[in-house]
Formats: C-alpha cells, sequence, structure tokens
C-alpha cells in the first residue's frame, strides 16, 4: 500500500472519531427531563399593613382643684400591639374653665365639674382620635349621677336638689335623656326631685364613692289620650342664613297621622304619600307626653348631629326628588290638636339614595309649623 493511500485512511479514521466524540458530549450535555407543572405559578400575597384602630385615653376617676395629673394616650393598632404615643399627641379641653390640658397630656383641675378631654395623634397617615371623661372633686366628696324616668321613659327638666348632707343645697335640672349629675356631695345625703306634674320625690343615701342612683317619677294626675287619627301639615319656617331655598311645593306638607300610646310613648305613623323605607324606617316617629300635656317628638336622631342615619320621614315626590324631615318638635296637646314647632331641616334630595348628603335644598329653621288636627 503506497504512503498516501495509508495518509489517507488515517485522515478519515480520525474525522470520524471526532464526530463520534461530539455525539457524546452533545447527549452528556442534556439534562433529565423535568416533571410537568401543573396550575398556575404559586403567588406570594403581602401581609395586611397595621394600622391604628383606635387611639386609648386613660385619666383617674377624678383630680382635684389645683391638681395636675398626667394623661395616657396609647395607640392600638390592628396587630394587636399598643405604643404609649402620648408626648406625641395633641391635647385639648372641651371646657377650659373646669379643666386645663396642655403638651404632655398634662391636665390640670380648676373647678368643680366634669367636662371632656379630647386627644388626637397623627401617625404621618391618618390622624386617630380618643377622648376620656375627667371629674374634678374636692378630695372626701363624689360624684352623684343617675336618670330620672317615667315608666322607663326619660323625663327632662327635673330639679335635683340636695337637702342635706355635704354639699347641701346643690341643684341641677335632668337632661332631655333623663340624666342628671351632682358634684361635691358626700355621707348621708337626702335628695328632693321635683318637676310640675309629678309627685315629689324625696330619698337618703350614702355616698361614700362615686355612685349612680335612679329616680322614677309616677304622675299627679290622669295623663291624657293622645291615640288616635290626625291630619299632619308642616309649614316651612324662616331659614337661617346657611339654608339653601326649597321649592314652593316642599313649603307646605300634609299628612294623615295615625297616634299609637302607651304611658308616657307616643309612636305617630304616617301615611297619605309614597314613603321610602329602609332599615324599617321613612314613615313614622316616636316621642313622649307628659303629664301636663307637653309633647316632644323626634324626627331622627336627637344625638345625631351630623344627620348620618336615615329620616324617620321619607317621601318620594317624583321620581328624581325625595323630602325628608329631621328635628324635634315641642308641641303642646288638647284633646283635639297636637300644636307646636319643629327645630330642625326640611331637605329635597335624590330619590334613588335620599339623605342629607344627597341634599338639593335644605331649610334649617328653630320654628317650622308643626300641627296635627284629630280627624
Amino acid at each position: 500500500m503506497s504512503l498516501v493511500m495509508l495518509r489517507s485512511r488515517a485522515r478519515r479514521f480520525r474525522i470520524g472519531a471526532v464526530a463520534v466524540l461530539g455525539l457524546m458530549v452533545a447527549s452528556c450535555d442534556k439534562s433529565p427531563t423535568s416533571p410537568t407543572q401543573l396550575g398556575p405559578p404559586p403567588t406570594t400575597t403581602n401581609p395586611p399593613s397595621v394600622t391604628i384602630v383606635r387611639l386609648e385615653v386613660k385619666a383617674p376617676a377624678s383630680i382635684a382643684p389645683e391638681q395636675s395629673v398626667k394623661l395616657t394616650a396609647n395607640a392600638v393598632r390592628s396587630d394587636g400591639s399598643i405604643e404609649n404615643v402620648t408626648d406625641r399627641t395633641q391635647w385639648s379641653s372641651v371646657d377650659p374653665d373646669l379643666i386645663q390640658v396642655g403638651t404632655g397630656g398634662i391636665a390640670t383641675g380648676v373647678r368643680v365639674g366634669e367636662t371632656t378631654v379630647v386627644a388626637n395623634y397623627h401617625d404621618g397617615s391618618r390622624t386617630s382620635y380618643g377622648t376620656v371623661s375627667l371629674v374634678v372633686l374636692v378630695p372626701g366628696t363624689y360624684k352623684l349621677s343617675g336618670r330620672i324616668t317615667d315608666s322607663g321613659v326619660a323625663v327632662a327638666q327635673v330639679t335635683v336638689t340636695v337637702l342635706s348632707g355635704v354639699g347641701a343645697g346643690l341643684t341641677t335640672l335632668s337632661r332631655v335623656d333623663g340624666m342628671f349629675a351632682l358634684y361635691g356631695i358626700g355621707g348621708r345625703v337626702r335628695l328632693h326631685a321635683s318637676r310640675e306634674g309629678y309627685l315629689n320625690k324625696i330619698e337618703e343615701l350614702d355616698v361614700t364613692d362615686i355612685v349612680t342612683h335612679d329616680f322614677e317619677m309616677a304622675p299627679d294626675r290622669q295623663r291624657s289620650d293622645l291615640s288616635g287619627t290626625y291630619s299632619l301639615t308642616l309649614e316651612m319656617g324662616a331659614c337661617d342664613a346657611r339654608s339653601a331655598s326649597l321649592p314652593a311645593e316642599f313649603r307646605r306638607r300634609r299628612y294623615s297621622a295615625t297616634v299609637s300610646q302607651q304611658g308616657p310613648s307616643l309612636t305617630v305613623t304616617l301615611s297619605g304619600a309614597d314613603f321610602i323605607i329602609k332599615n324599617g324606617r321613612g314613615n313614622h316617629f316616636t316621642g313622649t307626653l307628659d303629664p301636663v300635656d307637653d309633647v316632644r317628638l323626634n324626627l331622627g336622631n336627637p344625638d345625631d348631629i351630623f344627620l348620618s342615619e336615615y329620616a324617620d320621614l321619607v317621601e318620594r315626590f317624583d321620581s328624581t326628588t325625595a323630602f325628608l324631615v329631621y328635628g324635634t318638635v315641642h308641641a303642646r296637646a288638647t284633646s283635639a290638636t297636637i300644636i307646636g314647632t319643629l327645630a330642625g331641616s326640611l331637605i329635597t334630595a335624590d330619590a334613588n339614595s335620599p339623605s342629607y348628603w344627597s341634599k338639593s335644598g335644605w331649610c334649617y329653621s328653630e320654628g317650622h309649623g308643626f300641627e296635627m288636627r284629630r280627624q
């Protein structure tokens, strides 16, 4: 065999060997097949942000005139943690003549009585508010509070007087909710509760701490019966400067009204119009009758100063407009009439979401006309 043929065979052998070796390397580089993943890839969720759910304000049960105490404000967060933020809180007193409060929550009593201290704390994203009621008392004396009722219904304008004991001569009037409070009494005291139309009530008790004592009043005469069917007329009074005008058709509204009575409690149910009822409200309201025929009716919650609750009188005037009434009626009853005034707001609003906040017109007055005539 010639030298040229030997060299040619050697070259073909080297080329083949290189090709086989390449295939082996390529085969070794391949990784095993991975299992097929079923469904979408797993997702990660961020934990909810921690926020302040309330601001708790703590204070002693009472302080003395000219005494100073440090109040505490705690921020309670959504994760359950609590942080003392007293020194970063802004403080104020509803009645600085009773209690003064300054930086760091230092409260100082001025004179005997009770008021509310307000705290607000801003954490950079929102402001949280908290309040606490703080009582100022001379050491050795106490607060006496309670509620005055007639058949379980609150009685306002009852005079409560301390006849004897520490604090003799102190007097106060019960509020609309029947609550009263006396400050600076102690030991064995004698109390007197009185109001026209009721029998006087005299009771004795020992006051050795802050204490609650209620009075149940009894009428001194037969109470009138106002139950029956009436015609109710509401007439717009002189609107204050903040009000917007109401169209003429809303300045006088008439309804049929049925009064039911149980002791001093009254319920007035309306008919004769298209009322928009929500959560059982929209066509009736309640009130009270005292023994001297004074009537008080509430159209809405008297404590709802922002008118955020649904109204007790909501009439659908047409497909787009509703008529609402919020307020308090003070009236005098006879055998045939209940006549007085309504202090509050007459409002026109969106019929699809009737509320003070969707109002198109409104009139606030202390003297809207209110007249019910028996049919």
